[in-house]
């Protein structure tokens, strides 16, 4: 069974992935659309309390691996997304497109890690009032 968070192949029939810790979950060869959005809840569920408990870890390839596979749903949060961008500001990256552009999430990406702005969408790198308001705190955009 592949592991729907870091998409590692479970040979060995276990009931937690080795690499993330996932606790698989059995189901029919075909599931139905029901079956479907029920394990999609799950997983975008998982996900969230995931990187709400554990974002201060280190392990920043664990927390790439699983951003990169990260529902687009969760991706398109700004809630969550901001939750994780004032933590590790390099989670912008896997923002959707929208909270790319989003000169909240932006700021707080990049006050968290400067170099996160390299992710942002372009006309805000290119908005000279936006970015003057990250270097100087007390202007506002």
């Amino acid at each position: 069974m592949i592991c729907p968070i870091c998409k590692t192949n479970n040979t060995e029939n276990q009931k937690h992935c080795i690499n993330c810790h996932w606790e698989f979950i059995y189901y029919l060869s075909e599931p139905t659309d029901n079956e479907k959005k029920i394990i999609q809840d799950k997983i975008r569920t998982f996900q969230r309390d995931f990187f709400q408990k554990h974002i201060i870890s280190t392990n920043k390839e664990l927390h790439q691996t699983i951003l990169s596979n990260l529902d687009k749903g969760l991706r398109d949060d700004k809630e969550f997304i901001l939750d994780l961008v004032r933590k590790k500001g390099w989670a912008l990256q896997y923002a959707s497109e929208r909270l790319k552009n989003d000169k909240e999430v932006v700021s707080k990406a990049v006050n968290r890690t400067k170099w996160a702005i390299k992710f942002a969408d372009k006309k805000l790198k290119r908005d000279r009032v936006f970015l003057n308001s990250i270097i100087n705190p007390r202007s506002r955009f």
